[in-house]
């Protein structure tokens, strides 16, 4: 059941609200599904991985990475120790402060990125992609960054 506003109407904006967290639910899952069954990765890892081959020098301090992948620190915590045990990152210490540790990505990692790349484009393609135009696509873009922090 939709929520309601004090005056049990529901509002455009609390429907809209709904149905971007129900299809934003629905696509994670099943990219989510496609990366493990045939990537063996979760999206999360996919997420991370794709951070960091794109950070400067291909790495990020861990505090970052925790705003970057949108994780709580104890979240991406596990998260890069489970990657690191795979090897698709490692840990190093920051240059220029070593009280902080940077993740990095592993030449396994890039590999495992080029693998999971096109079954994650084609997900986006099938999932979401395949239900609207390039004109709903652009609107519907243009709208979320009304909503969305810009960042600094």
């Amino acid at each position: 059941m939709a929520p309601k506003t004090n005056a049990g109407v529901e509002t455009a904006q609390m429907e809209a609200f709904g149905n971007l967290m129900r299809a934003q639910a629905e696509l994670v899952r099943r990219l989510d599904d496609d990366l493990q069954t045939e990537a063996g990765l979760s999206l999360s890892e996919y997420v991370v991985l794709l951070t960091l081959r794109y950070a400067p020098d291909r790495s990020l301090a861990v505090g970052d990475l925790t705003r970057e992948v949108h994780l709580s620190k104890s979240g991406v915590t596990r998260l890069v120790d489970r990657m690191e045990k795979a090897g698709t990152i490692e840990r190093v210490a920051d240059t220029d402060d070593r009280r902080f540790v940077r993740a990095c990505i592993t030449e396994k990692g890039r590999g495992v990125l080029r693998t999971a790349w096109p079954i994650h484009r084609r997900g986006i393609d099938e999932f979401f992609g395949a239900h609207l135009s390039e004109a709903e696509a652009k609107t519907l873009s243009e709208l979320l960054r009304k909503v969305t922090p810009a960042e600094d």
